[in-house]
């Protein structure tokens, strides 16, 4: 019913709605651009390879072809781009350190640091040895360390660090159930594979960190508390079966330093916009991140699912729209398209567009809708292949309300909402539409669910169903083009 109205609520609809009505799904274009992106000439498209970079000018090429425009305005390549920075942090093994009295523990060997813990000068602090919430006394821990035991299950871990953070705390130190310190074998193989993640590790920004997280053996921590070992295990087993322990008294001030090594990698979103009219000044954004893990030592990850076909959806929509553009039909409100970057490092691309930069005004931005893993459906969905899970939130929910009447009469998917009530693998967070989400802009997510190839090689054009991913661009554009010109929104 919204999108009937929409047709008779615009007058220059009068002028358009035939060219509308009869819009048509390239096929052929999608083929086209799943095959290209999920190719050996991108080679997995991961964070800053050639194969990425050929991504990126392949996406431009048709933003082109198709008559948007860049942002800023120009005439060359680069301007659909928004260039970035992203940093890899590497240890400074030998000026890394923890310090107290006459003793200073070794990395590695003694004590373990998080993947974003560093500080860009030598910090002090105190550390008090566990943490009551019931206990008045201990709550007041603004500014200092908690060593925990590590001996709960993994949610009430997580749980009880967030309230220790949320009460001002710098820091944890999760006491290791291991007894003592690493061999030079372990600690050689804890440096490699250290190393190994740290050079998939990607981030906005480069400054010391507000919370650390450290790891320690026990003979570390009774060394930080000023115990022999032995005396600290009949201790630490006291307090852990909640009989009273001089453990619970303890304090001591440690110095740290944890300098990194860092490494710079520029990337770039990919931006095209055609200008809306008589709403220009709001803005509705569709997004497909075109990222994906580049290669490994058993060859590249091809992406076609994860996100070659949500590019491909976002590719064929900004065609149409192009051509309505081309002969006159334009929106109401503006429309970006934005293929993000670095989406699989944690939603870096978006994060950037959004907390990062000034190309585009957010507070001009009304809508997002974003297109993740659309071309083969979930494996375990009993509507599969032709299901997909379009995701919402609360902050507006006529936005959450399109999908379902334009599929009943463009797209005919199995449309599944159940998610958007209660999500349990959090995938709504997992995606670029949280971005947006963040800063209290409304979004939907069109997501096909997982299946067991993904992030694995297996990955590949000729699993992707084209009649399926057909539907979800039929459904896509007209969600797009009614956002941009219902009235309300």
């Amino acid at each position: 019913m919204i999108f009937f109205l929409l047709l008779f609520e615009l007058p220059f609809f009068v002028f358009g709605q035939h060219s509308i009505e009869n819009i048509q799904v390239d096929t052929i274009s999608l083929k086209t651009h799943v095959q290209y992106l999920s190719s050996k000439k991108c080679s997995g498209r991961g964070v800053g390879s050639p194969g990425l970079d050929s991504a990126a000018r392949y996406i431009v090429s048709h933003f082109q072809s198709y008559g948007l425009e860049s942002v800023p305005a120009g005439d060359n390549d680069e301007t659909f781009y928004e260039p970035f920075n992203l940093y890899r942090f590497y240890n400074d093994e030998e000026n890394t350190f923890i310090r107290f009295g006459n003793n200073e523990l070794e990395l590695y060997r003694n004590f373990h640091i998080s993947a974003i813990d560093q500080t860009t000068k030598a910090e002090t602090a105190e550390v008090v040895f566990g943490y009551d919430e019931d206990n008045e006394s201990q709550r007041n821990i603004a500014g200092k360390f908690v060593a925990i035991s590590t001996d709960r299950g993994w949610v009430e871990e997580e749980h009880l660090i967030k309230e220790i953070r949320e009460h001002g705390a710098k820091g944890v130190i999760k006491i290791l159930s291991d007894n003592g310190e690493l061999s030079s074998d372990k600690v050689a193989l804890m440096r490699e594979v250290l190393y190994e993640l740290n050079s998939m590790s990607y981030f906005l920004d480069f400054e010391s960190s507000e919370f650390f997280t450290f790891r320690m053996p026990m003979v570390s921590v009774a060394q930080l508390f000023g115990y022999r070992e032995n005396a600290f295990k009949r201790d630490f087993n006291r307090y852990k079966k909640g009989r009273k322990s001089r453990l619970n008294e303890r304090t001591n001030t440690f110095t740290y330093s944890l300098p990194r090594i860092s490494d710079t990698v520029g990337v770039k979103n990919v931006i095209g916009i055609i200008p809306g009219t008589d709403l220009k000044e709001e803005i509705v954004v569709l997004s497909a991140h075109y990222d994906h893990l580049g290669k490994s030592t058993h060859g590249y990850f091809p992406g076609a699912d994860d996100n070659a076909s949500g590019v491909a959806v976002l590719l064929e929509t900004a065609r149409s729209c192009g051509e309505l553009s081309k002969i006159g039909v334009k929106p109401r409100r503006t429309i970006v398209f934005a293929s993000f970057t670095a989406e699989e490092q944690g939603l870096l691309g978006s994060q950037y567009l959004l907390e990062k930069d000034t190309l585009i005004d957010i507070n001009r931005i009304v809508a997002n809708i974003n297109v993740d893993m659309v071309g083969r459906g979930s494996a375990y969905h009993p509507q599969a292949p032709y299901q997909l899970y379009v995701y919402g939130n609360e902050f507006n929910t006529s936005l959450l309300e399109l999908p379902d009447s334009i599929n009943q009469s463009h797209a005919y998917l199995s449309l599944d909402y159940q998610y958007t009530q209660e999500d349990p693998n959090n995938y709504f967070e997992k995606s670029d539409q949280f971005s947006f989400i963040k800063q209290e802009i409304p979004a939907i997510f069109f997501f096909g669910g997982t299946h067991k190839d993904l992030h694995t090689p297996k990955d590949t054009y000729d699993k992707i169903n084209f009649n399926r991913l057909e539907k979800v661009a039929m459904l896509t554009f007209y969600t797009l083009w009614t956002a941009a010109n219902i009235g309300e929104l």
